[in-house]
């Protein structure tokens, strides 16, 4: 029996998919606190809040990547703390896949034919709260190995990037932001969406078996290292502050690239001329 499967809000109004495994991961936590706990959370970035996926995947890897749908360049090139950032895609797609400016322009693009293009869900995110333990070479393999069994899983492109902890956060804080398409690609580039972390039949069991997998691949990364395996409610604390902590760092940082985003969009749906590429927006510390 899948516990997640059933869970609501508390007034019994069903929660979506990737909140129900939220919500509902936190209070089995709660109730058994002697196994392992490696915090995992898991959001979208759509349209319909004004995000653009190639600004999530610049801001991520700290890099400078022209947004051809906006006509602006994400210049995140001043961020510090990405100790490594990597793109791993299926042994049959294209080389392009490979390339984060093409790939997250290609994600855009293939939502553009869509009948919902102007609510469209570009990419899903996914917080991965690392162990301090471990060094950053332990740390880049464990993120690896999670990404490549995403690949496998579902059939799609993940670019993952590693940040050390903020100046003004715990100097534990070390986490990962796991960006995936929404679409499976092959040798002919990006296909069909992905359905079954939509719904809310599959959606729950998915985002559970996505858990235990990280669960898995970080003990065994703690057991490689020689460290004894974590639990006790001390250190789901920990983890939970640290991956609560790393998603107010980012969003704090975020908060001025998306109101110059949501600019462009009132520019672009009010018919305004769109920004040339020259005009670019600045990434914070």
């Amino acid at each position: 029996m899948h516990y997640l499967r059933q869970c609501s809000d508390g007034r019994g109004v069903p929660l979506h998919p990737l909140r129900a495994a939220l919500f509902c991961d936190s209070n089995r936590r709660r109730r058994d606190p002697v196994v392992a706990i490696y915090s995992l959370h898991a959001k979208t970035v759509s349209r319909s809040t004004g995000r653009s996926v190639v600004a999530a995947a610049a801001y991520r890897a700290a890099e400078n990547i022209a947004d051809e749908r906006l006509g602006v360049v994400w210049d995140f090139t001043r961020k510090y703390g990405v100790v490594h950032s990597e793109i791993i895609a299926p042994t049959d797609a294209p080389s392009w896949a490979r390339d984060r400016a093409e790939l997250w322009n290609a994600a855009e693009r293939a939502e553009d034919t869509s009948t919902r293009r102007h609510s469209a869900t570009t990419g899903r995110d996914i917080i991965l709260a690392l162990p301090h333990e471990l060094s950053d070479a332990q740390r880049i393999a464990a993120v690896q190995e999670f990404a490549a069994g995403l690949v496998d899983r579902y059939g799609v492109a993940v670019d993952f990037a590693i940040h050390a902890p903020d100046r003004h956060s715990d100097e534990r804080n070390y986490h990962a932001h796991v960006l995936m398409t929404t679409r499976q690609i092959g040798a002919n580039g990006l296909g069909a969406k992905i359905r079954e972390l939509d719904s809310f039949r599959t959606g729950p069991r998915e985002i559970d078996a996505i858990r235990q997998q990280w669960e898995r691949i970080g003990n065994r990364a703690l057991e490689r290292a020689g460290i004894e395996e974590r639990n006790a409610e001390r250190e789901r604390i920990e983890d939970e502050r640290a991956a609560v902590s790393a998603e107010i760092i980012d969003l704090a940082a975020e908060r001025e690239r998306r109101a110059q985003e949501n600019e462009w969009y009132g520019e672009i749906r009010s018919g305004s001329p769109v920004p040339s590429p020259s005009r670019r927006h600045r990434g914070v510390r």
